[in-house]
């Protein structure tokens, strides 16, 4: 036999096992003590290097996200959520009036 084609076979065959490797052992998962615990120790966390970092991005407060938690949670009702997602939609139109374009 030549030499490449011996060479090419064992290295695919090292490709695949490190592959099978690789999906079959079991992975150490790293999360922090708390959950503030790693952002607060490296400040605002970028969305985009989030996921390089393994941390999950910070996203602002937001009231939607709370009426969200709450119904999640059982604390605010179905309709208490619809009359508040309501008034949020209400005042975001008087702040932000966006207009169709014509034509």
């Amino acid at each position: 036999m030549d030499v490449l084609p011996v060479l090419v076979l064992v290295l695919i065959g090292i490709r695949l096992l490190g592959l099978a490797l690789y999906v079959l052992l079991p992975r150490p998962v790293t999360e922090p003590e708390s959950p503030t615990g790693a952002r607060a120790s490296r400040g605002h966390v970028d969305p985009c290097l989030g996921p390089v970092m393994a941390l999950p991005p910070e996203f602002p407060p937001s009231p939607e996200s709370d009426l969200l938690a709450g119904l999640a949670s059982g604390a605010v009702s179905r309709r208490q959520y619809r009359d508040r997602m309501a008034e949020l939609a209400a005042r975001d139109d008087e702040h932000r009036h966006l207009e169709a374009p014509l034509g």
